[in-house]
């Protein structure tokens, strides 16, 4: 799909796998051709070919000869007694020279072919090619392997991306539509500036009516650059919108550390641990490796102890409480210095500046509105 960051790499894996699966056949054809050839008799038959080739060159030595004799004969005799035996000779002769090279020829090419075979089975290297396609085989599966973790990667980028695709290919046509509108129109315009009576121009008016339902083409040009502008307005703001929907649906995410206490506040009130814990049960479903880090302050706030807080959440959530906020902003971005850990936060992190997934940006921002939680780089929208 156009807007999906991962096809590219994906129809090179797709390329290469294919490449590798050629390769590696060929090999094998060329180590199974090897080890099934008698390479003696081979050469026993490039010998007896050689041999047979001498002989017919030889044979046909003779018969030139013995064509020149007789056409010189015949020749030098032409003019005073015609010989018809003679002529007859000469065309048996003839045949048999057409008929003797024609065969050797083909056992020359035989020869080239059996030499050639020869020659490249002695310079073939079974061991190396079967290493060779060894190494290739490791390559293959490493490259398979990595095919078979992209595609439903791959996958889920391009349903993220369909509706929005399908809105810009409709936007597209309307769009070739009227500059299609947009051009026959000015041609009626121009028809009409070069029309020479008023006959012709009633005449253009009722064609461009016709067609428009209107019979004035200055107002359908008016029309159509107004209406072009508007869908070249549209498409930028949908591609924009497909270009961000194909990198975050793209985002290889396999561990989000939550900032706790950024996420119990709708605006500045304190919502608790409803929102967070809305969330954990919807990005649980993703097999995420999820840590939630809280600082101290959400101990007084929710009146428990760490033991408690921690109950609050299925096992499979790792839950750590640190001392201070500073403290909890350093541990957050520590932990998620690997690159396919993302942090949940709002926080800008600007005394972390280099922090990995500070200069990497691998900050996902949140909001929580009325109830509602959006989160748009993971296509979460929840209710808590």
């Amino acid at each position: 799909m156009r807007y999906n960051p991962l096809q590219k790499k994906f129809d090179s894996l797709k390329e290469k796998i294919e490449e590798l699966n050629d390769i590696i056949k060929q090999n094998e054809i060329s180590i199974n051709t090897y080890k099934s050839t008698d390479i003696n008799k081979l050469k026993k038959q490039s010998s007896d070919l050689s041999l047979s080739i001498t002989e017919n060159k030889i044979e046909l030595s003779k018969l030139r000869n013995e064509w020149d004799r007789l056409k010189k004969e015949w020749w030098i005799f032409k003019p005073f007694i015609f010989y018809p035996l003679t002529a007859l000779e000469l065309f048996k002769i003839n045949s048999k020279i057409k008929e003797l090279e024609k065969i050797t020829n083909l056992k020359s090419e035989e020869h080239r072919s059996l030499n050639k075979k020869i020659t490249e089975h002695n310079k073939f290297d079974a061991n190396v090619t079967q290493k060779e396609t060894e190494e290739l085989k490791s390559e293959l599966l490493a490259k398979e392997t990595e095919f078979k973790e992209l595609k439903p990667r791959k996958k889920k980028v391009d349903n993220a991306l369909k509706s929005v695709v399908e809105e810009i290919k409709s936007m597209e046509y309307q769009l070739e539509n009227a500059k299609s509108r947009l051009s026959i129109a000015t041609d009626y315009d121009h028809r009409l500036s070069s029309a020479k009576s008023p006959r012709q121009r009633a005449i253009i008016h009722n064609k461009c009516e016709k067609y428009f339902g209107e019979g004035k083409p200055h107002l359908i040009i008016r029309k159509e650059n107004s209406t072009i502008r508007k869908i070249e307005r549209d498409l930028d703001k949908a591609i924009n919108r497909a270009e961000m929907i194909g990198i975050n649906s793209a985002k290889l995410i396999k561990k989000i550390i939550i900032d706790g206490n950024n996420f119990c506040y709708e605006g500045s009130d304190f919502v608790g641990l409803k929102p967070i814990k809305k969330l954990v049960s919807e990005i649980s479903s993703e097999s995420y490796d999820t840590i939630i880090v809280f600082d101290s302050a959400i101990r007084s706030m929710m009146k428990m102890n760490d033991q408690q807080l921690a109950k609050e959440f299925p096992d499979s959530i790792n839950i750590h409480v640190v001392s201070t906020s500073e403290l909890a902003d350093e541990t957050v971005l520590d932990l998620a210095s690997e690159n396919t850990s993302f942090v949940l936060s709002n926080d800008r992190f600007a005394d972390f500046k280099e922090k990995a997934a500070v200069k990497d940006e691998r900050i996902i921002r949140h909001q929580i509105v009325d109830g509602h939680i959006f989160i748009h780089d993971l296509d979460i929208r929840l209710t808590f």
